[in-house]
């Protein structure tokens, strides 16, 4: 059961908006290195930690689109049908995704056509973000706001969600930047100090090319 919940509360946060994909956006991996060359930077998970593959992802969409499609309401699918659509770039986990104590990794691109011009920064975007995650998770979520930091040489805007699910506090940290006229969402989810710490190891080794 909890394995079920974990992986529907991390689908149901992550689920934003539409864009256009091409292999060119969406990176490659080898070994334990992940690179992009259209948003310029790379990054390393530890060698035995868990890539997905992009057949992975596809399903892990597919999966986040259902949920998503059983919240919204009719009307909100009829004017902007593309809500529900988004594309992982990367992810990497020390346990296969589902299971208890897990520290998860997730890179995401997003196009800003569904939010409109008004998104220039990656602080606007997680300002509508918390809004519509307080919409949907409601009173179970403590939201924070935390400091810029800098990755890599990128600023990034962070925001820290926190969920209990059996007792058990669940953290995603999101990090959200500018980059190339795309929000650069790169997530961290861990439900220990030591998750953290290794999440974090892996955070600050993300370089971009200036």
């Amino acid at each position: 059961m909890l394995k079920r919940v974990l992986v529907a509360i991390s689908l149901l946060i992550l689920t934003s908006v539409a864009f256009a994909s091409t292999a060119q956006k969406l990176g490659t991996v080898s070994g334990n290195t992940y690179q992009n060359s259209f948003f310029a930077f790379k990054m390393q998970v530890p060698k035995h930690w868990q890539v997905a593959s992009q057949k992975q992802m596809e399903q892990l969409t597919k999966a986040g689109e259902k949920i998503m499609r059983q919240k919204l309401k009719k009307d909100d699918l009829a004017q902007k049908p593309n809500l529900i659509k988004k594309l992982y770039l990367f992810q990497a986990s020390n346990k296969p995704i589902g299971m208890s104590d897990n520290n998860v990794i997730r890179i995401v691109a997003l196009n800003l056509g569904a939010f409109g011009s008004g998104i220039k920064s990656g602080k606007q975007y997680l300002q509508v973000a918390s809004y519509g995650l307080r919409k949907v998770l409601g009173q179970k979520a403590k939201i924070q706001k935390l400091p810029d930091v800098m990755l890599g040489g990128q600023k990034f805007s962070q925001l820290l969600i926190t969920i209990k699910v059996m007792n058990t506090p669940v953290h995603e940290r999101w990090y959200a930047a500018m980059v190339k006229n795309y929000i650069l969402h790169i997530q961290t989810i861990y439900t220990s100090a030591k998750g953290q710490r290794k999440l974090d190891k892996i955070i600050k080794g993300i370089r971009f090319k200036k």
